[in-house]
């Protein structure tokens, strides 16, 4: 399986949010997947601006074509810091391998009609978790799995994720 494990490479004004959460967890997801014998990958994302973020994530992400792809970002109901809104989905969205996962570690992602469930009802093939709620990358515990149209609220992680 190939993985890929974004996250971004500087923090945001005054806070220490890539490089004391997003970057760390997302080279522990990384580092976790390798383990198990996956062709795995951390990137941190460097843009002067958002927009060059978003592209230079999108452009990996389409290089890669990963399996699973893992995202440790700010997020909000409709959107994510690394992968846009709901217009910036096809610049990404098509190279995720057909039955493959999406892991939004942002917050707010998985409210209903949110980010997670565009993603989910584009293509319905995929498995996509997020945050409902606000909260800490992986230990956010309010979890919502998409699988097309159906959507729903878990009280954990995965246990695979439960292991880092």
């Amino acid at each position: 399986m190939r993985v890929l494990a974004l996250a971004p490479m500087l923090n945001s004004p005054g806070r220490r949010d890539a490089t004391g959460c997003f970057r760390p967890e997302a080279l522990g997801f990384a580092g976790l997947m390798m383990g198990r014998g996956h062709a795995a990958e951390h990137h941190s994302v460097l843009g002067a601006s958002p927009a060059g973020m978003r592209h230079r994530a999108a452009l990996r992400i389409r290089e890669i074509r990963p399996d699973c792809l893992a995202v440790f970002c700010h997020g909000g109901p409709r959107s994510s810091q690394l992968l846009g809104g709901r217009l910036a989905l096809d610049n990404w969205l098509p190279s995720i391998a057909e039955s493959g996962e999406v892991l939004l570690f942002s917050c707010l992602n998985g409210r209903d009609d949110g980010y997670a469930e565009m993603i989910a009802r584009r293509r319905p093939d995929l498995f996509v978790a997020s945050h409902e709620t606000k909260g800490h990358a992986t230990r956010n515990p309010r979890i919502v799995w998409n699988e097309g149209v159906l959507r729903t609220p878990m009280r954990e992680w995965m246990p695979r994720l439960d292991e880092w």
